[in-house]
């Protein structure tokens, strides 16, 4: 699947943003999430509160895990998604460029 190789392919900051992007999307789709980060908002007990320090450890990938997590994501949540005529169909070197942000004038 060439889409998998042109991910695969990215710098890691760019699979990064990929992944935090594509997470977000899938987040918004639920309503779960969207209940539990509102119990979070509303909650005024002390105890309960979490250092800043501590709240982005928790979410920070480990490096090694980070590839595999993003490969598998994509596995899981986003490759599903696409249909089979599209993911058979490499991308043209415009497309590849429109996604990249080249333009007539560069990056």
């Amino acid at each position: 699947m060439d889409l998998k190789r042109e991910i695969a392919a990215l710098e890691p900051r760019a699979q990064d943003e990929l992944t935090t992007f594509l997470f977000q999307l899938k987040l918004r789709r639920d309503p779960e999430h969207a209940r539990e980060m509102a119990r979070r908002r509303d909650d005024r007990r002390p105890e309960s509160w979490v250092r800043l320090e501590d709240s982005e450890a928790a979410r920070a990938p480990q490096a090694p895990a980070r590839n595999h997590d993003l490969r598998e994501f994509l596995e899981r949540e986003i490759w599903p998604q696409i249909p089979a005529s599209i993911l058979d169909k490499p991308l043209s070197k415009s497309e590849r460029e429109e996604i990249l942000g080249y333009g007539p004038e560069g990056v």
